[in-house]
Order: C-alpha cells, then sequence, then structure tokens
C-alpha cells in the first residue's frame, strides 16, 4: 500500500463523534452538490485527527454495512443487527428514500400507477401539511406546490400537481411505518 493510502484505526469514541456529527450534518450533506467543506468542518470539530477524506470514506463505509444490515433484517424485522452502530445510523439516514427499499419500493408503484385517487375535499392542493414530528419526516422537503404569485395553472397543470401531491403524501404515510 502506497503512504497516502494508509488506513485510519477508529476508535469506538472515534466513531461516536463522527455519528454524532453526521447526524447534525446530515442534511446539510444531502442537500451540497459539493460537501468537501462541510467534512472540512467536521474534521476541525474533531480536533483534525481525521481527514476530510478520511470522515468521508467512514461515513460511505458505515452507510454500506447498515444498508447490507437492513437487507439482512428483510423486510419482515427479521433478528435484530448485532452491529453496534446500527441503530445511531439508522436515525440518521434509515427514513430516506435511498436507504428503504419498502419506501422506494412503494414510491416507484405509485409513481407507475395510473389510478390516482381524488385529493380529500378538505385539503386543497396547494395548501401545506404540517408535518408530523417524527425525526424522518422533518428532514424531508416539502411537495412541489405553486405559488401564490406565479400565473394560474391549466387544468393539465392543476392533475398534475394533484398526482405529485397524492404520491408526496402516499410516501409520507409509509414513512411513518420508519
Amino acid at each position: 500500500m502506497s503512504d497516502n493510502k494508509k488506513r485510519s484505526t477508529w476508535s469506538t469514541s472515534d466513531e461516536k463523534v463522527l455519528l454524532e456529527l453526521w447526524a447534525e450534518y446530515s442534511g446539510d450533506l444531502r442537500r451540497a452538490k459539493r460537501n468537501v467543506h462541510i467534512y472540512t468542518e467536521m474534521s476541525i470539530q474533531m480536533a483534525s485527527k481525521y481527514t476530510p477524506k478520511e470522515l468521508h470514506g467512514k461515513i460511505r463505509n458505515m452507510t454500506q454495512k447498515y444498508r447490507e444490515e437492513k437487507k439482512k433484517i428483510g423486510p419482515s424485522g427479521g433478528s435484530p443487527s448485532l452491529w453496534k452502530h446500527y441503530d445511531d445510523v439508522h436515525k440518521i439516514i434509515g427514513c430516506t428514500p435511498a436507504n428503504d427499499a419498502e419506501i422506494l419500493e412503494s414510491f416507484s408503484m405509485n409513481i407507475s400507477s395510473t389510478a390516482v385517487p381524488p385529493l380529500p375535499s378538505s385539503i386543497p392542493p396547494s395548501s401545506p401539511v404540517p408535518a408530523p414530528s417524527t425525526p424522518c419526516l422533518s428532514r424531508q422537503p416539502s411537495p412541489p406546490m405553486s405559488s401564490p404569485m406565479s400565473a394560474p395553472l391549466s387544468s393539465d397543470d392543476m392533475q398534475e400537481n394533484e398526482i405529485i401531491w397524492v404520491r408526496w403524501l402516499n410516501l409520507q404515510k409509509s414513512k411513518l411505518r420508519c
């Protein structure tokens, strides 16, 4: 191995600190297209013990390990994971669609279905729905909606808006099962 690819040794306490920082910065890491500045800030907060590249690699490895463990558990809940960081990583990324096959499957089924139930009359498509106070839902963006300042929508645009709204609501309902 070359010197620049030397493997870092992580203590359990360093992993716990990383998990806390990851939880704190998870929203920023998801939103930023380029996020080296976020990993740099995390590195500084860890007293520069690890480089931003090492932090990124560790998070990537923990994400991969989480997905492997989640796959072993299966959709029925199977036996719980024995990995010591499973619960902490699940709190950070467990309810994101990219890490929840059940949510991904239900969302893709909703997209491919042609029959869309009508919106309840009590919820107009342009009014926001308050998000339940679960950690999974609070990090998710709101569904796309038209701005009150925008031009009036055509009937096709309104129908498309309703479809998007229903899909978003179905996705949020499925996340409540997290």
